[in-house]
């Protein structure tokens, strides 16, 4: 059986538990399976760890660095920071972490990256997982995109 090669840049989980817990319960309130948004994850961090070239031409394209200076794999907080702050077009999701990973990955881009900190932030405090859940209804709520869609050009103003 072939070794899976060695990736010198990765531990084995580059992004934090509590953020991948974070992000799970962003995807619940998202309509989207735990089981799809955990194959997301595990798939755009591959896609970020091992990049193809497509992925690389698009993060370059939208100046989206998905590394720390140290070579490390940033924060999942912070890469959504950098994919709300660019706001690419879902089809680059596609083009940056494949058609499933994309489409999943770009709810939590839509929930945003204070969604997720805050959410984050309860993992460690939260001993029950009924209970974070809970909370989380109230930390997560709508989108923020969602209510900007929602506001007629007058009240922006």
């Amino acid at each position: 059986m072939p070794e899976t090669p060695e990736i010198d840049n990765a531990e084995p989980y580059p992004w934090a538990l509590a953020d991948l817990a974070a992000a799970i319960a962003v995807f619940s309130h998202a309509n989207v399976r735990s089981t799809r948004g955990g194959k997301a994850l595990r798939d755009s961090m591959m896609a970020l760890l091992q990049p193809s070239d497509l992925t690389t031409q698009t993060l370059n394209r939208l100046g989206i660095a998905a590394y720390e200076a140290d070579g490390r794999l940033k924060p999942l907080a912070e890469l959504i920071d950098e994919l709300e702050r660019t706001n690419p077009p879902h089809a680059d999701y596609w083009r940056i972490f494949g058609i499933q990973a994309g489409s999943t990955i770009s709810q939590l881009a839509r929930y945003g990256s204070t969604t997720l900190r805050n959410l984050a932030a309860q993992v460690p405090a939260s001993e029950d997982a009924d209970l974070l859940l809970a909370d989380t209804r109230e930390l997560v709520g709508r989108p923020p995109r969602y209510n900007r869609l929602r506001q007629s050009p007058d009240e922006e103003r």
